[in-house]
């Protein structure tokens, strides 16, 4: 199959949007109180929500300081304390919900500065059919092809274009029923591309999160690629705070949390969580307890 005609195979493929129903109030309609265990992304999102709902949330965090992975923390130098960070972490565009959590403390989210360096073209979502893939799906895949030394023309007729079609044609349903149980590696082999290609093209992936290839699902390797390669206006473009992480987003969704009545609470490490009439208690290792009558587990 020709090149042409595998890019003319992405438009018109759908996927299923799945409406989470529901529906509810702004607030909560009477006083209600709940934990959340973890102050990392999850957790403080988690937190945010809820007190901004009137719930009296209170998030305990193991650590000295919050956000996990994405944490920082101070080190005393000889003449000077310096936040240190566990490395450089970027906030892809599609991250939508993480995104509308840093608008609580930056509206216009100006804090975050963008990284150039990858060739994906932006598109438009066509507004009444929610769920295709965008018009400029094909153009990104052929501004990677001339933009990256990388990966040629030449290394796609080596390819076998039976085996990447599954890559243009994700489905949320049959690719897992397909796929799930062939590993990334599997499949990448199966492509036959040359190692530099392959290794930007698709390690990139099983490294990112934190995933070997002989292990990583090739189902899921595909709904990688097509989110974040094909089947997304935003691509790869991402972007990346310009202040550490304490200082441009723990300390002020702490602050923001505070506002709405919860409170934060770090070094806790919860031990033991027990039912009890009404609700639940939660013990940390100091030996204090909180009642609440919800518990979020936002752990790993």
């Amino acid at each position: 199959m020709a090149l042409s005609q595998m890019l003319g195979r992405l438009i018109g493929v759908r996927q299923r949007v799945v409406d989470p129903g529901g529906g509810g109030t702004a607030r909560v309609p009477r006083p209600v109180e709940a934990v959340v265990v973890g102050g990392g992304i999850a957790g403080m999102s988690a937190a945010v929500v809820l007190a901004e709902r009137g719930v009296a949330v209170t998030v305990l965090e193991a650590a000295p300081t919050l956000g996990g992975r994405l944490g920082a923390w101070p080190e005393a130098l000889t003449d000077d304390t310096q936040l240190i960070e566990h490395g450089f972490h970027a906030f892809f565009r599609q991250y939508y919900n993480w995104r509308a959590i840093l608008r609580r403390v930056d509206p216009g989210l100006g804090f975050l500065k963008p990284i150039p360096g990858y060739p994906i073209l932006s598109g438009q979502w066509p507004t009444e059919e929610f769920g295709r893939l965008p018009p400029a799906a094909p153009l990104n895949l052929l501004a990677l092809l001339l933009r990256s030394p990388s990966l040629r023309l030449a290394d796609l007729r080596r390819m076998d274009q039976d085996a990447a079609l599954p890559l243009l044609g994700y489905h949320p349903v049959r690719t897992y029923a397909e796929f799930d149980t062939t590993t990334a590696d599997q499949l990448l082999t199966s492509l036959k591309l040359p190692d530099r290609a392959r290794a930007m093209l698709f390690e990139v992936f099983s490294h990112s999160f934190f995933n070997r290839e002989a292990e990583m699902s090739a189902a899921e390797m595909i709904a990688q690629f097509h989110f974040y390669l094909l089947g997304n206006p935003e691509g790869l473009a991402f972007d990346c705070p310009d202040e550490d992480y304490a200082t441009a987003i723990w300390q002020p969704l702490t602050r923001h949390v505070e506002k709405h009545g919860g409170r934060v609470v770090t070094e806790a490490a919860v031990t033991r969580l027990d039912r009890e009439p009404g609700g639940w208690r939660v013990r940390t290792a100091d030996g204090s307890a909180y009642r609440a009558a919800h518990v979020v587990l936002a752990v790993d």
